[in-house]
């Protein structure tokens, strides 16, 4: 009788199957060990969005070549893992292995990456002569500009906030980040723990006992509100991530239509 392993382990012989898949490959003890797997759910491994591996893999079948269909053999996963349990390796190949995609996947990821974090770039920020955002073609030639190098295997919120950065201190683009509205709660004794925070007090409404204070601050200053509110018992809720005209809208540069805020 055929075993479920020995059928799975046919599937990535063929080319037209490969087609959708990608190879995450991992060198250990001199030797190449490969998996076959889905590149968005590999994405969302790493993020711990999915955690179910048979939703990433196209088969758990260790391989020494995916493309010729080649199986590791035993003794030689004994050898350089200490195990032939062929399901426990191929999550070390997705924790500590490489993805290999072509050239031509490659510089579309970064291209997909680059308008991701230009994006992200326009939501947080504005012109603070204006008020205003400015257009993801800006932000993409403001990039360009300071020769941001793009890593895929960082998120792009967290290269767009490091660049937020690095383009105020290198670019010509004016840009600074847009204020946070918030509501914070607090006993009506220490309102002015937190309201001296504020860039801007908006609105406050004391009922004697908690006063709610809505106003505006600098996204630097998050951590240090939310730490003073707990501090006295209090607490607070976001109400508006990036605060911009309500008539603000963003051009794409690319006449593909706009954004509101």
């Amino acid at each position: 009788p055929i075993s479920p392993m020995s059928r799975r382990v046919k599937t990535p012989t063929n080319q037209k199957r490969l087609t959708n898949v990608v190879i995450v490959r991992l060198k250990r003890g001199g030797q190449r060990f490969e998996v076959a797997a889905y590149p968005n759910k590999v994405e969302e491994w790493k993020k711990k969005i999915e955690t179910d591996i048979d939703e990433v893999l196209q088969a758990t079948t260790v391989f020494e070549n995916v493309s010729k269909g080649t199986v590791a053999k035993n003794p030689t996963l004994k050898k350089c893992f200490k195990s032939a349990d062929h399901r426990k390796i191929c999550l070390e190949i997705l924790a500590h292995g490489e993805m290999q995609v072509s050239e031509k996947e490659r510089k579309l990821n970064n291209k997909n990456q680059f308008k991701d974090i230009a994006t992200i770039i326009v939501d947080k920020c504005i012109d603070p002569k204006t008020g205003r955002s400015p257009t993801v073609s800006m932000v993409e030639s403001a990039l360009k500009e300071i020769g941001a190098s793009i890593n895929t295997q960082k998120t792009a919120k967290a290269q767009a906030l490091f660049f937020i950065k690095e383009l105020k201190q290198k670019s010509s683009l004016s840009l600074e980040r847009a204020k946070m509205r918030l509501l914070v709660t607090v006993p009506s004794s220490q309102s002015e723990v937190v309201s001296v925070i504020f860039a801007e007090v908006e609105k406050s409404v004391d009922d004697g006992d908690n006063v709610q204070i809505t106003g505006l601050i600098s996204p630097s200053k998050f951590r240090e509100i939310d730490s003073s509110a707990k501090a006295v018992g209090g607490h607070l809720e976001v109400v508006t991530h990036s605060v911009k005209p309500e008539s603000d809208v963003v051009l794409d540069g690319q006449g593909s239509g706009i954004t509101p805020f």
